[in-house]
């Protein structure tokens, strides 16, 4: 009988030490604090957002070199695209008074795609010796490296349905489309596998191979799971990505399991996001909103470039 006690004693301490280990491994992630925290709803809505003279958007590691990335910044109403080495913290101009739509993405082979304001196709070598413009008809959006000479993205006729999904190479031939199949927030890894998000109801993260289509994830449809970013992770099998409200997350591929990176809030949402080549490293546009007003519901947003590592340990402003 004393032993049978001993052993109830010895496993329900295990029980509660285990349980602690888990609350404190979820509140070291998920914990909601002074910086990020849900702001109340205000009656009658929101009635302005204001943004920051400086805005640090969009960026995307160099596919050939963690300690490269490339991100648009705002300053004035004016726009630059700029490549940024994390370790020396040398800044380069590639363009300037230029407007971006999305995000830009970094190939392998030394170019860098974009989609300008009239939702166009942009390539821009990586010194910025050379832009060209590839598209000159439908709109563009999602672009993102297939080959060294082959992007996979999305475009449709107005802006609205029908959807395309396209593959067009670097002279702006289109090779193929799939109607009715769009590519948001497309990303496609060394197998030539695809995940994107579907236009349906609920946002969801779904796989494509050839023209084959399967569905991995489906979130809830309440806005604050909006998609924000999608990024493969180098072993193929983890897709990561961002929304509006509610953090960063990866999931596998073939369990389905989603693993919560870091917790999202009104006052800190995560944006575009890019893995590194050598897949340790996230960087992520995170909008930091402050000076919440209760009696209008407005705020304040700030664009900032974070980095981290891939587990979401080592948040850090790239720049500081």
């Amino acid at each position: 009988m004393k032993r049978f006690l001993t052993f109830l004693f010895t496993s329900g301490l295990i029980a509660l030490v285990c349980l602690f280990l888990q609350t404190c491994k979820k509140d070291k992630v998920c914990r909601l604090d002074d910086k990020c925290e849900n702001f109340p709803k205000p009656e009658g809505g929101i009635s302005t957002i204001k943004q920051k003279n400086i805005q640090k958007h969009a960026p995307c590691f160099n596919p050939n070199n963690s300690n490269e990335i490339v991100y648009v910044k705002e300053e004035n109403n004016k726009s630059q695209l700029i490549k940024f080495n994390i370790q020396s913290k040398v800044e380069t101009v590639l363009l300037n008074n230029t407007n971006i739509v999305g995000q830009p993405k970094w190939g392998k082979n030394g170019w860098i795609a974009f989609i300008s304001n009239d939702y166009q196709i942009n390539l821009l070598k990586d010194d910025g010796s050379v832009n060209k413009k590839i598209t000159s008809s439908n709109y563009y959006l999602y672009p993102a490296w297939v080959n060294d000479s082959s992007l996979s993205v999305e475009f449709s006729f107005n802006l609205g349905v029908p959807y395309f999904y396209c593959k067009i190479n670097t002279n702006g031939l289109i090779l193929d489309t799939i109607r009715n199949s769009s590519f948001r927030n497309g990303s496609v890894n060394s197998n030539n596998e695809s995940a994107f998000q579907l236009y349906t109801a609920n946002p969801s993260i779904n796989l494509r191979l050839d023209k084959n289509v399967s569905q991995v994830i489906e979130l809830e449809n309440n806005g604050r799971f909006q998609i924000t970013g999608i990024d493969w992770h180098p072993n193929n099998i983890d897709i990561y990505y961002s929304t509006y409200r509610e953090g960063l997350f990866k999931v596998n591929k073939n369990s389905k399991i989603v693993t919560k990176i870091k917790c999202g809030c009104d006052s800190r949402s995560y944006r575009y996001l890019s893995i590194s080549p050598d897949g340790s490293k996230i960087i992520v546009e995170r909008v930091d909103a402050t000076e919440y007003q209760n009696n209008t519901g407005s705020w304040t947003e700030e664009g900032k470039i974070i980095i981290m590592d891939i587990d979401g340990s080592n948040e850090r402003n790239i720049f500081e």
